[in-house]
């Protein structure tokens, strides 16, 4: 089986979470400045969010995968739904893989007004652990750029990857992402192009 490497995804907010940092309040000032940073950071950045929009609909997916640097890459192939949740907050995004093959899973991207990065988290049929990232969009390239960790199934350690993702095309979305090589370079792991049905 295939193992989907296409991670991208956001945050889950927990209801009792405040701002990155912060300690508890020891008076009722700093308790009402306190709940007025939350409440504050809580609601979506309407710039941030807009890059998303196009990402909405359905969309059919391909992936290559090089299981080492000099392989010839595995394929496979499904369909993903995407759609804003939680009051425009995050994007959901949720992927099955086709063939049989018990391939599943889901993805939250969004972005994080206290640190002004982008935000993502991913679970799914291949790995009993999250993979979680932050990142940055680029305007000039239209381009986001993540430090992706899991836990690597060999070491049982955590391990990072860089992810890139990209609109070539308003009905494409490439999705790359690179591991280190053990000589110190970036080697190319996964590629997952993301191709927009005509009925959307």
């Amino acid at each position: 089986m295939v193992r989907i490497a296409f991670v991208l995804i956001g945050t889950i907010g927990i209801g009792c979470a405040g701002p990155y940092g912060a300690s508890l309040p020891e008076n009722e000032e700093q308790a009402r400045r306190w709940q007025e940073s939350r409440a504050q950071l809580a609601k979506p950045d309407p710039i941030a969010m807009a890059r998303l929009e196009p990402f909405v609909g359905q969309w059919d997916w391909t992936v290559k995968v090089w299981p080492f640097p000099e392989s010839s890459p595995q394929e496979a192939n499904g369909k993903a739904t995407m759609e804003m949740v939680a009051g425009n907050r995050f994007l959901q995004i949720d992927y099955v893989e086709e063939g049989g093959v018990e391939n599943w899973g889901t993805m939250f991207l969004g972005f994080d007004r206290g640190t002004s990065l982008y935000q993502l988290v991913s679970f799914g049929t291949t790995s009993s652990a999250m993979t979680v990232g932050w990142g940055v969009f680029d305007r000039n390239t239209w381009k986001w750029d993540f430090d992706v960790a899991f836990t690597d199934p060999m070491t049982r350690r955590e391990a990072q990857v860089q992810l890139t993702v990209r609109r070539p095309r308003l009905d494409t979305q490439v999705w790359t992402a690179w591991r280190r090589h053990s000589q110190g370079h970036m080697v190319r792991w996964s590629e997952t192009t993301f191709t927009k049905r005509e009925s959307d």
